[in-house]
Parts: C-alpha cells; sequence; structure tokens
C-alpha cells in the first residue's frame, strides 16, 4: 500500500478535534480521511466517531490516523462506530507515530467499526513511521498494546446501493452486520448525518447514518433527511 494520502481528501489537525458523522467519498469515490497527517509534534484528544468513507482508492487507505515525525506520538485518540467501505484492494485504516500509541497504549482506542473483506495491507499500524500491514481481520484484532477492535466487524457492510450513484445508497441496508454493532455515545453527540436524533441509550448503528425501523417516526433535526426512514 502507498505511504502517500489519496489524491483527494478531508485532513484534521491531531489536537483536540472531533470528527463526527461525516460521509465521504461522494460521488467519485476516491476520497481518504486523515487525521494529524499535517502534526509534527502530537495527535491528541481527537474523536472520530460515525464516519463512512467510500474508497475506491487502490493505493491509499480510508482512515488514517498519521503523525508525520518519527518522534510524533498519539495520545487520547478515539476512533468508534466507523465504517470502511472499499471496493477492490485499498486500505481501510492506518495508524502511525512515534510509537503509534503514546506512551502505554491505553489511550488509544479503536472499536465498533466495520470494515471491508480481507485483502493485502487492508490494515496497518506502525512506530517511528516503520508500519506493519495486516492482510486479514483476525491477524488486526490478535494486536495488543492496545488492541484492536475486539467488538468490530469486517466483510459486506450492505448499504443500500452504490453511493456513488447517490447519497440515499449510503444508508445501511436491512441485515447490515454494521446495524447496532456501534457503541452509544449520545453523551458526545446525538443526530446522525441526516439530522435524524440517534438513540439515547442502547447500541447505535456504525456509520453517519441511522437505520430506524419501518414505521417508526424518529426526530428530525436540521432539514436534513432526505428520504423515507428504514430505506
Amino acid at each position: 500500500m502507498a505511504d502517500s494520502a489519496a489524491a483527494r481528501g478531508v485532513t484534521y489537525g491531531g489536537s483536540g478535534s472531533t470528527v463526527a458523522g461525516l460521509m465521504l467519498g461522494f460521488p467519485s469515490g476516491d476520497f481518504t480521511l486523515d487525521i494529524g497527517t499535517d502534526i509534527t509534534e502530537l495527535v491528541h484528544n481527537a474523536a472520530i466517531y460515525n464516519n463512512l468513507v467510500y474508497s475506491k482508492h487502490a493505493s491509499a487507505y480510508a482512515y488514517w490516523l498519521n503523525a508525520t515525525t518519527a518522534t510524533a506520538a498519539m495520545s487520547t485518540v478515539n476512533f468508534r462506530n466507523n465504517i470502511a467501505a472499499c471496493t477492490g484492494n485499498g486500505g481501510a485504516l492506518r495508524i502511525l507515530g512515534k510509537d503509534s500509541m503514546g506512551a502505554s497504549g491505553a489511550n488509544l482506542t479503536v472499536n465498533y467499526n466495520h470494515y471491508p473483506t480481507d485483502a493485502t495491507a487492508r490494515w496497518s499500524r506502525g512506530a517511528a513511521q516503520v508500519a506493519t500491514n495486516y492482510d486479514t481481520f483476525a491477524a488486526w484484532q490478535a494486536l495488543a498494546t492496545p488492541a484492536m477492535d475486539a467488538n468490530a466487524a469486517n466483510g459486506d457492510v450492505l448499504l443500500v446501493g452504490d453511493p456513488t450513484d447517490g447519497i440515499d445508497n449510503a444508508r445501511l441496508d436491512a441485515g447490515s452486520p454494521a446495524i447496532g454493532l456501534g457503541t452509544n455515545l449520545y453523551g458526545t453527540f446525538t443526530d446522525d448525518w441526516e439530522g435524524r436524533l440517534r438513540p439515547a441509550a442502547g447500541a447505535w448503528d456504525a456509520g453517519a447514518f441511522h437505520r430506524y425501523a419501518g414505521g417508526s417516526s424518529p426526530t428530525v433535526r436540521g432539514g436534513r433527511l432526505l428520504s423515507g426512514v428504514g430505506q
């Protein structure tokens, strides 16, 4: 996998960033979400929650937690409830910093995410700008200090359709393994991408959309509801 970001992407500074509920990759499918790529000292107090990146890029990762120098550490970084919807052999998640986990590994949380099927270098983690690639989700989950994605899943995420044909297709279809996969973050934020109020209790769906069962009437906030609930 190439050691560079995709040609088109979104970069957030790694100090104090909260990135929640974004959808990237529409309509071209070649975006990447970088956290801390331009930070040369610390990537800290960063929260990356409930995003969906749809990537057709074959030589970059959908998500990067990346400090650019061998002396740059990570501290208090949370990556939860995200979906990497990669087609082909593009990477899903790459984590790289001084030791990639801060002083002890206790301050990096990566969990409750959904990834695509196994592929060469689908996941990557490293220290001092030297990364180790992982081809299988089982190998990724077997990592320690800290553990990676103990409550996550991989495979076909079952979106409604091809998101490059329209944003509505980025919703989770019935039976998606991302439904109920996420942890509840209601104390941090409350809405999904369309402005619908997420549940105050119980599991959340991973990704930017929350899928309500047909017949329910979620609260719509911000006027962003695009079409029928539960589709």
